[in-house]
């Protein structure tokens, strides 16, 4: 039986990645608990001290309840390194869908989401290989990335980058919000092909 799970993101200002994000994957703001008429309520029946309320909204929620409760927790140290989970944006349709209509989706979604105030820091892009990715920050500088398309040469964002092989390119991207995989470049050639 699958487990249950919340994702947490460590971050500065949880209303704003919680109001980014809710818009990005489609989540609502996730309502206090019953009883309740805010958050700050609630925790301040839990007995959390006032200095540390009126965060605003900190949580979000999948409405059809297909994807997992996100909670943005402020830490007091900023980001230092390279995130080790991110999160994968699918907006292609799929691999049934045709090559160019998949790269309009994806660069389509890309400038939906830097309406919202992620960054766009690059493509990802392997000529001859059946994808096509675009890399993002949410407004903290936590990777995302939009993905699934093959196209050419790339036109209106910024940084292609080209990987000399297969391995190299599906090194770099990580399936629907799971921890990257760390395997051969053989085995992650394979997994690249089962994935896309």
């Amino acid at each position: 039986m699958p487990v249950r799970f919340q994702l947490v993101i460590d971050c500065a200002d949880p209303d704003q990645l919680a109001r980014f994000w809710a818009a990005a994957l489609g989540y609502e703001l996730e309502p206090p608990p019953s009883g309740f008429p805010t958050w700050d309520d609630y925790y301040r029946d839990l007995g959390v001290p006032e200095e540390d309320l009126g965060i605003g909204a900190d949580r979000i929620f999948d409405p059809q309840g297909h994807g997992p409760r996100i909670w943005f927790q402020v830490v007091p140290e900023t980001k230092a390194a390279k995130n080790r989970l991110h999160l994968d944006i699918h907006a292609s349709g799929g691999r049934t869908v045709p090559i160019e209509t998949r790269r309009q989706r994806v660069d389509a979604e890309a400038s939906r989401l830097a309406g919202l105030g992620a960054t766009i820091t690059g493509v990802l892009h392997q000529e001859g290989l059946d994808h096509y990715g675009v890399a993002m920050t949410d407004p903290e500088g936590n990777l995302l990335n939009g993905q699934n398309v093959t196209r050419g040469p790339t036109t209106g964002l910024p940084n292609t980058y080209s990987y000399t092989d297969a391995g190299q390119l599906a090194a770099k991207i990580s399936c629907h919000l799971t921890m990257k995989v760390t395997r051969t470049a053989d085995e992650l050639s394979g997994v690249m092909r089962d994935y896309l």
